[in-house]
């Protein structure tokens, strides 16, 4: 994994008792390794999605050309509010 961090998170209390659990049947070393292991599962899962949407996207792109533009078209609100929201953060975070 290479280097580490320390970090520093406040979790429910339900949530602790439920890594605590595992941590004594014996499915993980430390709190830390599974959290790890958790963002770990998280992020992959993340990237699978993305890749199943993105080849998802390119087979419509070549079967269904006019419905691949329809939805295309259709999200273009969307993607232009996402970059305004984005843009807005940046400056926000420029400010402090």
């Amino acid at each position: 994994m290479g280097t580490t961090e320390k970090l520093s998170v406040s979790l429910p209390s339900d949530l602790v008792a439920k890594i605590r659990e595992r941590l004594k049947a014996g499915e993980a070393s430390s709190i830390s390794a599974f959290l790890a292991e958790a963002a770990e599962y998280k992020l992959s899962r993340a990237a699978q999605v993305s890749a199943l949407l993105q080849a998802r996207v390119e087979a419509l792109q070549v079967t269904d050309p006019d419905e691949y533009r329809r939805i295309y078209d259709n999200g273009a609100g969307f993607r232009t509010a996402l970059a305004a929201g984005k843009a807005a953060r940046e400056r926000g975070a420029e400010g402090e």
